[in-house]
């Protein structure tokens, strides 16, 4: 977005970067403004997709924490490591009559 507004306010690198951050937090224009109405139909379009992309992205953020999604998938991972690193193991699905004895015919 920096480039679009350096190419179309003929802006320097550093004035059109702020104008990116100061659209994007939506915190307002004050020192700089678009001039030209190429200028202000992209920040009008730039604007509204850059907040609700931030909006989304702090609401999928926080409803993960909440949720527990991100602690559920560290813990996934780490179980994933730890199965990479078993060698010579067995499974055995079921504790009753038939699993008790596959687990003996096993243990000797």
């Amino acid at each position: 977005m920096t480039i679009v507004f350096m190419q179309i306010e003929n802006y320097t690198f550093f004035d059109s970067f702020w104008m990116t951050i100061v659209s994007v937090l939506a915190i307002g224009y004050g020192d700089l403004v678009p001039v030209s109405n190429a200028g202000k139909i992209f920040a009008m379009l730039f604007v509204p997709l850059t907040m609700g992309f931030s909006t989304y992205l702090l609401t999928f953020v926080a409803a993960s924490m909440i949720e527990g999604r991100l602690s559920k998938k560290w813990e996934r991972k780490k179980m994933d490591n730890q199965i990479k690193r078993m060698k010579n193991h067995y499974i055995i699905c079921g504790y009753g009559r038939v699993g008790e004895q596959v687990l003996r015919e096993f243990s000797e």
